[in-house]
């Protein structure tokens, strides 16, 4: 759905999963342009997690995913770490800061994504050890390519058990944000 509340049409080379918010790109060799990209941010401005994402890889058993992923500005993602794939972020389109914690959710460092890699913002960044983080969409829209490796496994993901569950109570992860976001700013100055 359109934020107006029409119905958004998918590109025809794009097929629906049974995960709704998550797209598979249907040519060999896929291609992501400007119509996948107000497709993909049309879905995330309108879906319950706030994010979307079309994968251009074919089966979550294949070794390398590659993903692009459109985060609306409310969207939690709550910290969690991998114990043992890495992941890289590009980003494509708008800002964001991935911030990435300590075992007991002390803040251990942060990347700003955005406008070109100029002054402190990078446009790519890579996590290759077990280290919590989340991301923090900083615009209108995020579009991030997250590339990671295969197969997915969801018990190989430890979500943070300082930090409220995703679709859990409301004012725990408003909360959990607002500290989030004032001790970011104290970082920045």
């Amino acid at each position: 759905m359109q934020p107006d509340g029409a119905a958004v049409t998918p590109p025809p080379d794009l097929m629906a999963t049974e995960h709704e918010g998550v797209f598979v790109a249907r040519r060999t060799v896929p291609r992501i342009a400007a119509d996948h990209l107000a497709f993909i941010k049309a879905c995330a401005a309108t879906h319950p997690r706030r994010r979307a994402r079309i994968c251009l890889h074919k089966s979550p058993r294949e070794r390398l995913h590659d993903m692009i992923i459109a985060i609306a500005p409310d969207c939690y993602i709550r910290p969690h770490k991998h114990l043992d794939r890495a992941e890289t972020f590009h980003l494509i389109e708008g800002a964001g800061t991935v911030v990435i914690f300590g075992e007991q959710g002390a803040i251990d460092d942060r990347i700003h994504l955005g406008a070109g890699g100029r002054g402190e913002n990078a446009i790519a960044y890579r996590l290759d050890a077990p280290r919590y983080h989340t991301i923090l969409p900083r615009t209108e829209m995020l579009v991030i390519h997250e590339t990671t490796s295969g197969p997915f496994a969801p018990e190989r993901t430890i979500a943070a058990s300082w930090a409220p569950p995703e679709g859990g109570d409301e004012r725990d992860v408003r909360g959990f944000l607002q500290r989030l976001s004032s001790a970011l700013e104290r970082m920045d100055g």
